[in-house]
Order: C-alpha cells, then structure tokens, then sequence
C-alpha cells in the first residue's frame, strides 16, 4: 500500500512483534510474517514444507475476539447496493468493534488478571494493524476521498456505513469518530465467519490475531494464503476491504434498472466473433456477464439495435461520474510511485476507479459493435 505502510511496518518492527508475542501468548507457528522476495504486501510465509491439512497456525481461543450472531442483526450483504438509510441495526462488525475499543481503551485493568493480560495483548497488537492512515474503507474515508471514487452509489454507501457505525458505537470508548470508523473497518474485513456451535443456534465470527494477518490468493505457494472467494464484485470488494484487483472474471456493473431489455446471447456471439474485442479474457467475461441476456435466437435486428442503443445511454449515464481519463488515472498511479509521501488511501482509490473505467469502456466498445452489427436495413449506408 505504498511506502507509508512500509514505513510503518519497518517502524513498529513487525516480524519480530509477531513472533514474540506469538512465542509469549502460546500461539503454535509455523509461518513467518515477512514481506514476499522483491518487496511487496507483508504476508505469512511458511518456515518449512507443509503437508496438504498440516496446521500452520493454532491461535488460543481465549485471544480471540468472538462475537455470536442475534436475531435482526443486519445481514451486512451487499451494503453498497442499497439505495436508502436502513434502521441502524446491529451486527457482527460492530460489536465486534465495541470489544476492540474497549480492549484499547484498557477496560480489561493495567494490573494483574486474565482481563488486563488481554488488554495488554491486544494494544500490542493493534500496532500491527494497518493505521487509519492508509485504510481504504469507504466507511472511513473523508469525503474529499470519497468523491474521488468517481462512483457516486459506492460513495453514498462508504457514508451510509459510517452513519450506521457511528449511531451503534456513540458509546464506545473511543478517541474520535475516525478510530471508531477504523475499529469497525478492522472488524468487517479481518475477522472469520465460523459454522454454529449448535444446530438452531447462530453463526459466530472471530477475529483471529495473527491468522489475520494472511493475504489472500486462490491459489496457495510458499506463502501461507487465504481466499477471500471467487464471486465478490470490484465494489464488493471495496466495500468490504478497501482495495480491489486490476481486473477480475467476477467484476460486475452495478445492477442494471428494471425495464432494459436484454440482447440474444446468440445474436452477440456472432457480434464477437465479426467483432472481436481486444481485451483479457477475465475482463471479457465481467464485461458480457454486466449485460442483460437471453436465450434463444434474436427477435430481429431493430430489436438488437434498440437494445444495444438503451444499453448504451444507460452505460453513458453511469460512466458520467467519471471526472478524469484512463490516461490519467494511470499517470496519476506512476506519478505517485515516484513520492515517498504519497497517500495509500488515495492510491486505492485511483485503482478501484480505473478499474472500474476499463470494464465500462469494454462494455460500450460490445455494445457499440452490437448495435453496429445490428443496424436496421433503412438506416444502412
């Protein structure tokens, strides 16, 4: 996340943290934390070959902060679809964010006792986490920040959260709203969903210390790696974490509105293959599967052309929050390579919203060449 993080990683000594305090509080390791060759996300790495089932990390549960799902809880699913302010209902993320706090704010005592020895631990551990400097989280940007997403419903949804959160933890011991913005951004995006205890009885998440600390790829290597799944769409995924990939098989638009009629999908194949686009075939496959589409053969080209034509004025009416180019979003990115000060969160944004450009352009380049294949005889050249 640039080279505030680095800065902080290498300040707060962050390997060496990790294994002292996992050699201190009975924690079972066979991973490192240290950053991949060449430089990169600090991440666990393994310290000797592993079998396939061979525990990599055994982390006491008393550690663990652990919270119990309750009936109206929110479902906390797909928090930046919604379209308006639901009743600030409870959930995992924020209660979990009150034990944070109150574990920050020593509520566990500075003397002796299984209370303060947990307290203690985890105001060591908070120094690991990354600091509200450098989160991405809609919920804890300014709007300034948010603003720059160039994505207005993504925006609205970062400030909906962050109402949410901030009615839920008015009584939290906190020291601003900023740490408790951060507190629950840390509790959304690392902690574990786990199976029931019991049949009839709720889930349970646990944010468990050091096996947070894993990066995520589908697939595994000498790093030790998590995934976060294979589904969740780049806004998903900004939503939840703060950061989203370059490009993705998975990555949608947002939900089309009720009443656009959908394109043959037998029509568009012939489009492709008269027509084809040049682009990976992850983004092409995000790119089709944002379309509307139906089996069975094309009602007739004019259907095809009005089709592909209302596709079109939708994609130009969602792709109108877009206030800079491509072109300068990437020198935006290579500018900031080269300032040692530069803001990560700013960084993540850029990313998010350039990746976001990409799919929209790739799309309009289908859909243009859909219509353009589709033309009605009359108004043929």
């Amino acid at each position: 996340m640039g080279h505030l993080l680095a800065l902080w990683a290498f300040a707060t000594d962050q390997p060496a943290t990790f294994g002292r305090l996992a050699s201190a509080y009975g924690v079972y390791s066979a991973v490192v934390l240290a950053e991949p060759p060449g430089g990169g996300e600090r991440g666990l790495f393994c310290t000797r070959a592993v079998a396939a089932g061979e525990p990599l990390l055994a982390v006491p549960w008393q550690l663990c902060l652990v919270d119990e799902d309750e009936p109206g809880d929110d479902s906390l699913e797909s928090v930046w679809e919604q379209q308006s302010d639901a009743a600030a209902r409870p959930a995992r993320d924020v209660r979990l964010a009150a034990q944070l706090l109150a574990q920050l704010a020593g509520d566990g005592g500075d003397g002796g006792g299984d209370a303060a020895e947990l307290s203690r631990f985890w105001r060591e551990w908070s120094a690991m986490l990354p600091p509200a400097a450098a989160c991405a989280h809609p919920m804890t940007l300014p709007d300034a920040l948010l603003e720059e997403l160039q994505h207005a419903p993504l925006a609205e949804a970062g400030r909906r959260q962050r109402r949410r959160l901030l009615r839920l933890l008015a009584s939290a011991p906190a020291s601003s709203d900023g740490q408790r913005a951060w507190a629950t951004a840390m509790c959304s995006s690392r902690p574990f969903r786990l199976p029931a205890r019991a049949e009839g009885r709720g889930g349970r998440t646990a944010f468990v210390p050091f096996l947070d600390m894993a990066n995520h790829a589908a697939s595994p290597n000498c790093e030790a790696l998590i995934s976060y799944g294979g589904t969740a769409t780049h806004a998903a995924l900004f939503s939840g974490f703060g950061f989203a990939p370059a490009e993705s098989r998975s990555d949608r638009l947002e939900p089309l509105p009720a009443g656009l009629a959908p394109l043959s999908g037998a029509a568009l194949k012939r489009t492709l293959a008269a027509r084809p686009p040049e682009a990976s075939p992850a983004l092409l496959e995000a790119a089709l599967l944002s379309l509307p589409l139906r089996r069975g053969p094309s009602a007739g080209e004019p259907s095809e052309h009005a089709a592909a034509s209302a596709l079109l004025a939708w994609l130009a009416d969602t792709s109108s929050d877009f206030a800079t180019s491509e072109a300068q979003d990437e020198a935006t990115l290579v500018g900031m390579e080269g300032e040692p000060a530069h803001d990560p969160r700013f960084a993540a944004v850029v990313r998010y919203r350039l990746s976001r450009k990409r799919l929209c352009r790739l799309v309009a380049e289908v859909l243009e060449a859909h219509r353009r294949e589709h033309l009605p005889a009359a108004q043929r050249p």
